[in-house]
């Protein structure tokens, strides 16, 4: 929470206010935030003075928004900017800005006004959640311990209901016993369609309790604030004369008298909001359109919008409690790690839940279904800002919702899984989003080149939905489809050709981007450990054990810091992906690595003051820009506080400076904080990510079963904790019983080819498989660690690593060039400072070798193509001519995969199994 209280003189600047409080006081302050389309925000940027500027939609068009007050008998302005009255302007006094509030102290006269603009968080009420309404409240108290008549106003204008600024009105009023509201349409509606962002269908509502004192009134803007300035009261006319939106901009206003009092008992409360019905329509690549509503709509008899305010309004007392309740909890919960943060948190929230909105589908019936709800994120700030449900946008923003209100996973994820999970999806990797036309939601059959990048998020995003939740069905329900992209990255993240990062760097063999897809590949290990899939799990764990070991050994500087790309020693990268081994809790790496980051990253930080300002670039090869969102993802895995700290501040830094208007940004300059994009950008929910770290792992229940995964149990119900995971005893009987039959079943299968063949002596290298070089009669023995769990023999690569061989080979590398060309590369590279690899020869294989051994080592998914000696060319592996003669290559590697799963596994269950009570025995036990 950041806040400031100060009496300072009238007409005072807000970088002056920001300068004497030494706080965060950003270029835009959110007022009523509750979708893409219900977007508004105060500008505070440098020469602004409060009560005198006009709120604005996210891309800076107004959206008028008046707030006056009579104090006495004299006018007071405290929101937007008429000149057609003798107007005082108001004098700030103080400032909060929480997750869900945003709360401005002023002075008129012998008057404090307390200005609370309220846009709710509903954690676990997917109906509240999905309402796009939000409160104005307004506290009035004396001064100076007299009674003074204190009266209030508000009005909104047709600017809010169309982009189109000449766009033609309608509107209507009604009035009851307990409401007054308005509600303002375009005479033409265009449905799903926009014009500068803006929808170009829906309604625009402002109401308020039929209360003592309240009036009303549509007119012109000039014609309604001075009969509010005369008289301090509306006289409760309607004009029908509709127009378009410049013409005398009709305004829709509601005031309230309190009297002459000294303080409030209660505020005088407004409700302002902004629907569509139909919300937005989505197209599978089936072609059958659905339109789909915000889900609150399944509560609600269609049309019936006064019961909808009704509610909404009767609601007001509990919302503040609730809100009050979620701010002093987040707030609290930051500061624990920084008061800079804490203010972050708090600015971002509502930006990022502005961006989406939650939605439910009909059943052919007319009825809606309970069952079919999505949610929607629209790309706000983004370089295509009309894109939807972004996936790096979204993986941004995830740490978020995992920590406020992890429900909303699943509605984020299944449109984009429901939308992959089918045959007409052709595409063997993540789609990078739904179509770039929001509100239209139409998925791409085309191939892009993200595929690690977005298959890796979608990996990491439903394994965390499912830790913070403990719901397991969506891993149950699309299994397929998350292999399917486990597996395109077992092929392709160690070696990333060709691909773009969430940054959209285009270099070769990215060490950060390589390092989400393996962390990816751990986290389906842990999801098809969920559906107690165990071959699956084993599997893939291996996989990624053997990836990291290569990664490892290729990505890390002598001092441990991450390279920007394997190879180049003078390169360096925020290494922002390995925040996701801390979230989920893979632990791939260990301590060592993130120290050796923490303190490479302090030293760029203090040698680099200047350039680190407002945030610490992405990698040595964007110097002079940064992200705020990645730069917090870096600092919550930072070990040194310090330097965690330092990372926050300078991204607080960028989010106080008011020197460039918009909202916060994503993508600034790093030195002069000078916007690239992302202003008003949902990814800002990566704010939460040090929260997230903390959100409690649940227990993962998946009532579904995997068409691989082994029959439920009696229960129905499949249980898994990664920390402490209750096993059953049938499972784990079964599973060493098959273990040991599958041992057996190979050493037997082992010895019949070795008989077959004449013995070890007939194994060769596979760069003998070309069949144009004899033998060789020596063997290399495997690489065994018999009392430790199993770690690849990889060491971190030296700075002179990747010294090109011959004098035409150029020893440099740029941004954009490809670091290893091909398996013939990767022969004209010496030195490697890199050990043999374990399960590979040391010769360098041909290229028919290499394709026979992926053929049929697929299981080992390692690249013998990365290995070579320190001390020159490695030693030729015995072998002989058989025709079968890559078979105990083969066998060796299969046989060395095994033993690494046992010695993993021995390593992960160091206690003594539990004594078998019987078939009908149901117990359980704990590992901790």
């Amino acid at each position: 929470m950041l806040s400031f209280c100060r009496l300072l003189p009238a007409c005072v600047l807000f970088p002056v206010l920001a300068q004497a409080q030494q706080t965060l006081f950003p270029a835009a302050v959110p007022l009523a935030i509750r979708s893409p389309y219900f977007s508004c925000w105060e500008p505070t940027t440098k020469g602004t003075i409060f009560g005198r500027a006009w709120p604005t939609f996210f891309t800076g068009p107004v959206l008028g928004w008046a707030g006056l007050a009579k104090i006495d008998d004299v006018p007071y302005s405290w929101l937007g900017n008429d000149g057609s009255a003798p107007w005082n302007v108001t004098n700030l006094t103080g400032m909060t800005i929480t997750p869900t509030r945003s709360i401005f102290s002023v002075q008129a006269g012998p008057v404090e006004l307390t200005i609370t603009f309220l846009s709710p968080i509903e954690p676990g009420d997917w109906v509240r959640q999905s309402m796009p309404f939000s409160y104005l409240y307004v506290d009035a108290k004396s001064l100076d311990g007299n009674a003074h008549r204190i009266q209030l106003y508000t009005d909104l204008t047709g600017e809010w209901s169309s982009g189109d600024r000449n766009a033609l009105l309608t509107w209507t009023s009604s009035v009851t016993q307990s409401t007054v509201y308005h509600a303002v349409n375009v005479q033409t509606p265009a449905p799903f369609q926009e014009d500068n962002q803006q929808a170009q269908w829906g309604t625009l509502y402002l109401a308020m309790n039929k209360t003592t004192g309240v009036t009303y009134m549509t007119a012109s803007a000039g014609t309604a604030r001075k009969q509010f300035a005369s008289q301090g009261v509306l006289n409760d006319e309607l004009d029908t004369t509709f127009r378009s939106i410049p013409d005398g901009y009709p305004v829709f206003a509601i005031a309230q008298d309190l009297g002459t009092i000294q303080s409030t008992t209660s505020p005088a409360v407004w409700v302002i909001g902004y629907s569509r019905d139909p919300a937005l329509q989505y197209t599978p690549l089936s072609g059958a359109t659905q339109q789909r509503n915000l889900y609150f709509m399944s509560k609600y008899k269609a049309g019936d919008s006064t019961g909808l305010i009704n509610d909404f309004l009767a609601d007001f007392p509990d919302a503040v409690a609730r809100a009050g309740q979620l701010d002093t909890k987040i707030t609290g919960d930051a500061a624990n790690v920084s008061s800079d943060y804490a203010d972050l948190v708090s600015l971002a929230a509502r930006q990022a839940y502005g961006g989406t909105e939650l939605t439910i589908a009909k059943g052919s019936d007319g009825s809606f279904n309970t069952s079919d709800v999505m949610m929607f994120m629209k790309n706000i700030g983004g370089l295509v800002r009309n894109r939807v449900n972004a996936v790096e946008t979204l993986f941004a923003s995830f740490p978020m919702f995992m920590s406020i209100d992890p429900t909303l996973g699943s509605p984020l994820l299944e449109p984009l899984l429901r939308s992959q999970d089918s045959l007409d999806y052709q595409v063997g990797y993540a789609a990078a989003d739904l179509g770039s036309q929001y509100p239209n939601v139409t998925l791409s059959n085309q191939p892009h080149q993200q595929g690690v990048e977005q298959s890796g998020n979608m990996l990491i995003m439903t394994y965390a939905y499912a830790r913070a939740s403990g719901d397991g069905s969506i891993i149950a329900r699309y299994y397929h489809l998350l292999k399917t992209w486990s597996d395109y990255l077992v092929d392709n993240t160690l070696f990333v050709d060709n691909q773009l990062s969430a940054d959209n760097q285009s270099v070769n063999n990215q060490t950060n981007l390589a390092i989400k897809g393996i962390i990816a590949i751990q986290a389906m290990s842990s999801m098809s450990s969920v559906l107690n899939n165990t071959a699956d799990s084993l599997s893939y764990a291996g996989k990624a054990a053997s990836l990291f070991g290569q990664w490892k050994s290729l990505a890390l500087a002598s001092d441990n810091h991450v390279l920007a790309v394997y190879g180049q020693s003078s390169s360096w990268s925020l290494g922002y992906n390995l925040f996701a081994d801390r979230w989920l809790g893979t632990n791939l790496l260990d301590s060592s690595a993130f120290d050796g980051q923490t303190q490479f990253l302090s030293n760029i930080a203090s040698s680099n003051a200047n350039v680190t300002l407002y945030g610490t670039p992405i990698d040595s090869f964007t110097i002079g820009s940064t992200t705020s969102t990645w730069d917090i993802f870096t600092s919550a895995f930072m070990t040194d506080p310090n330097v965690r700290n330092n990372l926050i501040s300078s991204v607080h830094n960028r989010a106080s400076l008011n020197a460039t208007a918009g909202a916060f940004p994503l993508s600034y300059n790093s030195s002069s904080g000078a916007t690239i994009h992302g202003g008003a950008s949902p990814a800002q929910g990566a704010m939460f990510a040090a929260l997230a770290l903390n959100v409690p792992v649940a227990t993962i229940q998946a009532n579904f079963t995997s068409p691989d995964a082994p029959s439920p149990s009696a229960s129905g119900i499949y249980s898994s904790k990664p920390t402490k995971s209750k096993v059953s005893i049938r499972a784990i009987v079964g599973g060493t019983l098959g273990a040991l039959a599958l041992i057996a079943a190979l050493f037997a299968f082992l010895w019949y080819r070795i008989r077959r063949h004449g013995g070890l002596a007939h194994v060769i290298s596979p760069d003998k498989l070309d069949g144009n070089s004899p033998p060789d009669p020596s063997l290399t023995p495997f690489a065994v660690q018999d009392n430790a769990e199993y770690q690849p023999m990889l060491t971190p690569l030296a700075h002179n690593m990747y010294e090109m061989a011959g004098a035409s080979r150029s020893t440099s590398y740029t941004a954009g060039s490809r670091l290893i060309d091909s398996d013939t590369d990767l022969r004209r590279m010496s030195p490697l400072s890199v050990p043999p690899l374990p399960l590979m020869s040391q010769s360098p294989p041909s290229d028919k070798a290499l394709a026979r051994l992926r053929q049929l080592n697929a299981a080992a998914h390692r690249r013998p193509d990365i290995q070579g000696s320190s001390s020159g060319p490695s030693a030729p592996v015995a072998g002989s001519g058989s025709g079968s003669q890559h078979a105990g290559v083969d066998l060796r590697n299969e046989v060395e995969i095994l033993r690494q799963e046992v010695e993993r596994m021995r390593a992960e269950r160091p206690e003594p199994p539990p004594s078998y009570a019987g078939p009908d025995t149901d117990v359980s036990w704990t590992v901790a």
